[in-house]
């Protein structure tokens, strides 16, 4: 929440609201053994809710991570920080005027000077879940490209992780924009139906 804003000379400031809790890397590394996939699901479908409102309203985050995304202490709500990097998107594609790329959970398409849009929030969104339930930053695109090596298996780190389930965060996190989800709302979607019909098979 932003509760004020001012100028002190030539300096512009923003008053806002103090989240007390961890980050959520933190709040994982704190964790004794790894997160089941409801916990992780919990905390991140606050997360897809905060995305979806962004770009229904044309905005893109463009540096989702763990870094970026507190855990309320009192009531363990996921909250979405640092927008520093968001940009608005113009016609459905943004130019890419200001390079911001956190090795892990970056795209391709933030590398290059080309047109982005909410597709790149859908990959950092679902590597961050990949961390979430693995304690472990995915391989940086540079590499998976360089070495066409596949994403290490979530399943072998988690195995409360269905098959469905990880494949749902893999197709986020294709390579190809084209190969990922038509929305966040699309994306989430996939990731509840996947976590139903593992929970109803008994996994």
């Amino acid at each position: 929440s932003i509760y004020d804003v001012g100028k002190d000379g030539d300096t512009n400031f923003i008053v806002m609201e103090y989240v007390e809790g961890d980050t959520l890397t933190r709040y994982v590394e704190k964790q004794p053994q790894k997160l089941s996939l409801s916990h992780a699901m919990e905390l991140m479908d606050q997360i897809a809710v905060a995305l979806n409102t962004l770009h229904e309203s044309k905005v893109i985050h463009r540096d989702v991570k763990p870094e970026n995304i507190m855990i309320r202490s009192h009531n363990q709500q996921a909250v979405l920080l640092d927008f520093g990097a968001a940009k608005e998107q113009n016609n459905m594609t943004l130019s890419n005027s200001s390079a911001v790329v956190s090795p892990g959970f970056a795209p391709p398409e933030q590398y290059n000077a080309t047109s982005l849009d909410g597709r790149i929030d859908q990959y950092s969104f679902a590597a961050t879940l990949y961390f979430t339930l693995t304690g472990k930053r995915p391989p940086d695109v540079m590499f998976r490209m360089a070495s066409g090596t596949q994403l290490p298996s979530i399943r072998g780190d988690n195995p409360g992780v269905s098959g469905a389930v990880e494949a749902v965060i893999f197709k986020a996190m294709s390579l190809k924009p084209g190969a990922r989800y038509g929305s966040m709302e699309e994306l989430w979607n996939a990731l509840v139906n996947a976590w139903k019909r593992s929970s109803k098979n008994g996994q």
